[in-house]
């Protein structure tokens, strides 16, 4: 199976996104960024916990408004722009957190939810 057959868009996220996806059940980005979101999510934390902690079931996405301080901490050179909201129905942890010995997520990644729940390695995910 293709990446792009998957259900899942893991997204790689820094702790002060991340609060707001627990704390408020949102996800926010520039609505210029042009990312594919699916079903799910997934949550790859970057330093210092390097791995993939948490996931979520989309409930909606739609164009908002976020706070200034959100944007410019999480959308960098795009903090003048229109955000796109995606709000979530549940957020789960994960038993264990998928951990890489290579490298971490970068950018987006497609998956789907049997391969990203049966993982033990980033490496695993297909």
């Amino acid at each position: 199976m293709s990446r792009k057959e998957g259900n899942v868009t893991i997204v790689p996220i820094r702790d002060f996104a991340f609060e707001r996806v627990l704390s408020k059940k949102y996800y926010a980005y520039p609505k210029s960024s042009n990312k594919r979101i699916l079903d799910n999510m997934a949550f790859y934390r970057t330093k210092p916990v390097s791995g993939i902690t948490h996931y979520a079931k989309v409930d909606s996405i739609s164009e908002g408004e976020v706070d200034i301080h959100y944007q410019a901490i999480c959308f960098g050179d795009k903090a003048h722009e229109d955000a796109l909201i995606v709000e979530f129905d549940w957020v789960k942890e994960l038993d264990e957190p998928i951990k890489t010995e290579k490298y971490g997520i970068q950018g987006i990644r497609i998956t789907t939810k049997e391969s990203l729940l049966s993982a033990t390695s980033i490496d695993d995910i297909k």
